[in-house]
C-alpha cells in the first residue's frame, strides 16, 4: 500500500507552502525545486521484500527503489537513506512524499529521523 510520509512539524516555513495536515508542499512559483532529505525506517524483518520512496510532483513522480531486507542494518533492523530530487514545478503545483513497502507484514516504523527539504534554486 502506498502511504503519504507525514511531516508534522516545521522549522521553517517563510511563506506558509506547506500544509502539516495534508502534508502538502503547494510552489508559490514556477521554478526548479531542489526536494531532498532523509528515509529512516526501523523494524524490517528479513520477509520485507521491497521499498519505494516516491516524491510526487503534479508534473511527474521520482522514484528511488530498494531491497530492505538485505540492507537493513542488525540495529534495530533499521535502514536510512537520502533521497534528492531536481523538480521543475509551476506555482500552485503540489509535492507529497510517499512509501511502500511490499513482502511480509507491510508494516515497518517511520522513525523520526526523516528529514525533507524543498528549496527553490532557479
Amino acid at each position: 500500500t502506498n502511504h503519504t510520509v507525514t511531516f508534522d512539524e516545521e522549522i521553517f516555513d517563510q511563506n506558509a507552502d506547506y500544509n502539516n495536515s495534508t502534508y502538502t508542499f503547494t510552489a508559490p512559483v514556477t521554478g526548479k525545486y531542489l526536494i531532498s532529505g532523509q528515509v529512516f525506517i526501523e523494524d524490517i524483518s528479513s520477509n520485507h521484500d521491497d521499498m519505494l520512496i516516491q516524491l510526487e510532483t503534479s508534473n511527474r513522480t521520482y522514484y528511488i527503489a530498494f531491497k530492505i531486507a538485505d540492507l537493513r542494518r542488525s540495529s534495530a533492523d533499521s535502514f536510512g537513506t537520502p533521497f534528492v530530487a531536481l523538480a521543475d514545478m509551476d506555482a500552485n503545483d503540489t509535492f507529497v512524499l510517499k512509501m511502500t513497502v511490499s513482502g511480509g507484514s507491510k508494516i515497518i516504523d517511520m522513525v523520526d529521523l526523516f528529514v525533507c527539504n524543498i528549496t527553490l534554486i532557479g
